[in-house]
């Protein structure tokens, strides 16, 4: 007969510890993807509320001006400068439009990235370098850079907490943070990292990252309107253009394989 071999109270112990961790890291993360729903629910409401109130003036006033002036009604209908000004002033108002709701992103990804961090300084490094790098699978490479430190001494933080300053406790937290809500934006946060943000440059989301700009990649990662590539760039790596030119470029080669060459500049 086989005997069952008992498994160490400590070892049960912690196992039920990480499970219940997990959960509730998971229960906050789902709470959390229904307050974003709710608050895009609200701002595209706000948006189309926005819209339909100027729309309303707008025929009031075209309305007050056909039964006032019959005449002058007909010539605004073909006149060139109302046509170039109405366009105008539509827009001006979708580009306004557009810039408020990306401030309203980013503040929301702040504020989310702020709570989520706080939760995460009361766990223990360990557990966020395992969450990293198995479940983000982020390379250890990259977390260091992320933290501004060294591989090996990242590696130290796994066996003991003791190395740790409350200041990378803080930073670690929240690029945990940051890797969680990415995770609800893209299928593969490691990867989105890695890739080149504007063609032609060899600039990737992880060359810019810190918890500063963290909340302006989240946007840029959901695809939010009025928020691009070379704006982020602009405001968070000033030179970029300059600092990442990429002098080469992957093209197919007759075989179909992938190969690079240098880039052909335009004039």
């Amino acid at each position: 007969m086989t005997e069952t071999k008992a498994v160490p109270t400590q070892e049960l112990a912690a196992a039920v510890q990480t499970s219940v961790e997990s959960f509730r890291a998971s229960l906050a993360s789902y709470e959390q993807s229904i307050a974003v729903l709710r608050a895009s629910i609200s701002m595209s409401m706000s948006s189309i509320e926005t819209s339909l109130t100027v729309a309303g003036h707008r025929w009031a006033m075209l309305s007050e001006l056909a039964s006032e002036s019959p005449e002058q009604w007909r010539e605004t209908q073909t006149s060139p400068e109302l046509i170039e000004a109405s366009w105008r002033e539509r827009r001006q108002h979708s580009t306004g439009a557009a810039r408020k709701h990306a401030r309203d992103h980013r503040a929301l990804y702040a504020q989310r990235l702020s709570e989520l961090a706080d939760r995460n300084l009361t766990r223990a490094v360990a557990d966020m370098l395992t969450e990293l790098s198995e479940v983000h699978g982020v390379t250890w490479s990259d977390i260091a850079s992320a933290l501004a430190i060294s591989v090996p001494a990242l590696r130290k933080w796994r066996k003991s907490t003791s190395g740790t300053t409350p200041e990378n406790h803080r930073k670690l937290a929240q690029l945990t943070a940051f890797y969680a809500l990415l995770a609800e934006q893209v299928g593969s946060p490691a990867r989105w990292m890695s890739m080149a943000l504007v063609d032609g440059y060899n600039v990737t989301p992880a060359d810019v990252y810190s918890p500063d700009n963290a909340e302006r990649l989240l946007d840029l990662a959901a695809g939010n309107v009025g928020t691009t590539a070379e704006d982020v760039l602009d405001i968070v790596a000033e030179g970029w253009r300059d600092r990442w030119r990429s002098e080469y470029e992957v093209f197919e080669a007759a075989d179909g394989e992938l190969s690079m060459r240098p880039r052909q500049m335009t004039r």
